[in-house]
């Protein structure tokens, strides 16, 4: 097979939130972007997982932050009446939750592939990169049965898996028993909401303790953490590899619909040899998770009265997988850093999401500074010239892992990362060698 040569300026692996703000930045400043992406969209978690809703975007003190097109999608999803807006967390965890429904990242990938200078290749497979003297040279791709070598002056790994640890020697965190839980979404239509607020206001020691009726009320949007009677008595079933101890769904902004995100394994229970690929975990995975979902489904439909004359009207085409491999960046962000509010010279997003990690049968829940803290650009870089880390791979302990792992976070530092890239470029340098003085001068964060 003859290997077709292409030459951009960057390369971004993965489509998600992180990789799509960085590639949009760098489209709008006329640089030319490969994007590499394994499924067949651009969107990432939300679009493929149905991870939702988003958040992120408000620390504990109600305090907004955002990034210039970050802000620019969240307006304009608004106006097409694809999200919500802000609204205040009626289970009271976080401050703020953003409902966005899928759709908007269609209107996002359009703007992305009118754009000329960008190559996407969706349903791809990396194969492997060449590397020498702590550099990235080029990365060997198949596409469309055909096979390709992607250089450019500057990559950034935003798979979410870190699959540049799979190819090039590369240091990273992967503790395997204490991985967080994989899931995956679905979603229930025709749900009597009537119903369901009644349970939760006549019996409100089965639901989060935090929950906040009136706010379900006034903002006609369900959060539903609880039904714990009905989880104890189902969600223990060792044949299915479920623990769960609660039921946990969320207004759809379709109406009576729900988003279900209660199924649960734990890579370490599927794991088996060293050389099993992510890629095959993953469709193992998926193939015990759609058995949770039709359980779980059915005993919804038959225990709580609002789901009576429901339907399953949608199943997430991929596992939502929350956690993998970390690089071990220049800095990892501690627990010290987040309880702290830490805050760093080169700042490239805020973290505001409470500490929230899916571990055994339970959710361990802790708060982080309400003002928030930074994200440092260090955790983003290692010893590679070339190569930076946005999303879900970036340098974190598990537990500030755990809080800056949501959306709102990582569209930000996806988008400033695209804004760190440009300065590289027009400089002629490389990310590891830039002056943090610089990154303060580049780095762009709302904050109101």
């Amino acid at each position: 097979m003859k290997t077709k040569e292409i030459k951009t300026d960057v390369t971004v692996i993965g489509a998600g939130t992180s990789g799509v703000f960085t590639s949009l930045h760098l489209l709008t400043k006329g640089y030319k972007v490969s994007l590499i992406e394994r499924s067949p969209r651009i969107g990432g978690a939300l679009v493929n997982s149905l991870v939702y809703p988003t958040a992120g975007f408000h620390s504990q003190n109600f305090t907004y932050f955002s990034s210039p097109l970050v802000e620019k999608f969240i307006r304009n999803s608004i106006e097409n009446n694809l999200s919500l807006g802000h609204i205040k967390d009626p289970l009271r965890f976080s401050s703020t939750i953003t409902p966005i429904h899928p759709t908007a990242y269609k209107i996002l990938t359009n703007q992305l592939l009118n754009n000329k200078n960008l190559l996407f290749f969706p349903l791809s497979e990396i194969q492997n990169i060449k590397f020498q003297n702590q550099k990235i040279k080029s990365i060997i791709l198949n596409y469309q049965n055909e096979k390709y070598e992607i250089k450019s002056k500057i990559f950034v790994d935003g798979s979410g898996n870190l699959i540049t640890s799979f190819f090039i020697p590369l240091e990273f965190n992967f503790d395997l028993q204490n991985l967080q839980a994989l899931t995956l979404i679905f979603k229930i239509s025709n749900v009597d909401f009537n119903l369901i607020v009644k349970d939760i206001k006549n019996n409100p020691s089965e639901f989060y303790h935090k929950t906040d009726l009136d706010l379900i009320l006034s903002q006609n949007f369900l959060s539903v953490s609880g039904y714990y009677s009905l989880a104890k008595q189902y969600l223990d079933n060792k044949e299915l590899l479920l623990t769960r101890d609660r039921f946990l769904f969320f207004s759809d902004i379709d109406k009576n619909s729900v988003v279900v995100n209660t199924t649960r394994i734990f890579l370490k229970d599927i794991h088996k040899p060293e050389n099993f690929h992510i890629s095959e975990l993953e469709k193992l995975a998926y193939k015990i998770l759609l058995k949770q979902v039709i359980y779980i489904y059915n005993i919804m439909k038959k225990n709580i009265e609002g789901f009576r004359n429901s339907y399953i009207s949608e199943v997430a085409d991929f596992v939502g997988i929350r956690q993998f491999r970390n690089v071990k960046g220049l800095y990892t962000l501690t627990l010290q850093d987040i309880i702290g509010g830490k805050h760093f010279d080169d700042n490239v997003s805020i973290g505001t999401w409470p500490i929230d990690i899916h571990i055994s049968n339970s959710i361990k829940e802790g708060k982080v500074n309400e003002k928030g803290y930074g994200v440092p650009y260090r955790c983003c870089i290692s010893n590679y010239k070339n190569l930076l880390f946005v999303g879900k791979n970036i340098s974190a302990d598990n537990y500030s892992f755990s809080s800056l792992r949501i959306q709102a976070t990582l569209m930000i530092l996806g988008e400033n990362i695209g804004r760190i890239i440009e300065s590289c470029l027009n400089k002629k340098i490389y990310p590891l060698d830039i002056d943090y003085s610089e990154i303060k001068k580049t780095v762009k964060i709302i904050q109101s």
